[in-house]
């Protein structure tokens, strides 16, 4: 019977090496709370944070480690992980987490939990992070890398650059505030300080304010230069809301 079951668990760990070596992993999305479970129940355990630094030092989940997805030698440097146990992933809102799974596969990896919905989600929870003050994004500032990603990740965006010496975009502020309220979870309203975030506007082509940005899946769709009309900004929306 011994030599039997020794028999049955040669076949079982041979099987497993042979799933790894032809690049077959068990790769899962899992809910907040479902991810936080797996990670508490091991200790340390292999969490990847496949974020930019800048993006990390703002505020991460605790013990993770940064291995930014983005760089060129991203599959060099997970190869220092143990292939054979779990490895977890998350980055901001799922997008480069899954990028991130498909490297793991091809390195041969057997199990990788992808944390779903990303950083957004275990911050909306309300779960325990590193650097809170800063992962809040009190500061109002924006990384190339956040803003493509929420663009990407919500079918219809609202962008309003704005800055506070701007009489146009204060006068803009409250119906704008109103319908992000109003269209909450069908549209994603963002407001970019133009003074905190210079680069990212000199990148989108912003050199006047008020500038208000729409966006329709991930492509830009309609721009306004200037003070733009509320029942305009309104009828936007409701014209590109999935009734």
């Amino acid at each position: 019977m011994i030599k039997i079951q020794n028999k049955i668990s040669a076949f079982i760990f041979i099987a497993l090496v042979n799933l790894a070596n032809f690049g077959i992993i068990v790769a899962q999305t899992v809910s907040v709370e479902e991810f936080q479970t797996k990670i508490s129940a091991i200790n340390n355990p292999q969490l990847i944070d496949v974020r930019s630094p800048d993006e990390f030092k703002t505020g991460h989940l605790i013990a993770s480690k940064n291995v930014n997805v983005k760089d060129a030698d991203f599959a060099q440097q997970i190869e220092k992980l143990d292939k054979t146990l779990p490895v977890f992933v998350y980055c901001l809102t799922g997008l480069r987490s899954k990028l991130a799974t498909e490297i793991f596969s091809k390195s041969g990896f057997v199990s990788v939990i992808e944390l779903e919905g990303g950083y957004s989600n275990w911050i909306i929870a309300k779960k325990p992070i590193e650097s809170p003050a800063k992962a809040l994004n009190t500061s109002g500032k924006y990384s190339k890398e956040e803003l493509v990603d929420l663009i990407k990740e919500n079918k219809l965006v609202l962008i309003d650059y704005f800055a506070e010496w701007c009489g146009p975009c204060k006068k803009m502020d409250p119906f704008i505030q109103k319908l992000k309220k109003e269209f909450d979870g069908k549209v994603k309203v963002i407001k970019i300080d133009t003074d905190k975030n210079r680069g990212i506007a000199i990148q989108n082509l912003v050199s006047e304010l008020p500038t208000v940005v729409f966006y329709k899946n991930g492509r830009e769709f309609w721009r306004g230069v200037g003070e733009q009309d509320e029942e305009f900004i309104r009828e936007l929306f409701e014209l590109n809301v999935e009734k």
